[in-house]
């Protein structure tokens, strides 16, 4: 199996990631502003799933399966930014489901 943890600079998202990548499965992590070397650039309103997945990931025999922490998750600023607390978490998530089904 292999995997993309999309969140993987969050603490959770960091565990899962962690996690998966201790236990031997090939795994992508995914970060927006974290600078962290090992995970990808990845920015839940503008970019694609696959400009920052090698085809080489995709084409084993292996299911690749997509783990979604990404989110615009400050609680007062999803208050007070309710546009884009809903741009984000809910159509560009529905987005990505899509990329993923779509792989």
């Amino acid at each position: 199996m292999r995997f993309i943890v999309f969140g993987a600079s969050g603490y959770v998202g960091g565990c899962c990631y962690d996690y998966l990548e201790s236990s031997k499965f090939k795994v992508i992590g995914t970060q927006n502003t974290s600078k962290l070397a090992n995970l990808r650039k990845f920015d839940l309103s503008n970019d694609r799933v696959k400009d920052i997945v090698d085809k080489s990931f995709l084409d084993k025999n292996d299911k690749v399966f997509g783990i979604i922490f990404a989110a615009f998750s400050e609680v007062d600023r999803c208050f007070r930014e309710k546009e884009k607390s809903y741009k984000i978490n809910v159509e560009s998530t529905i987005k990505l489901i899509e990329d993923l089904v779509n792989l």
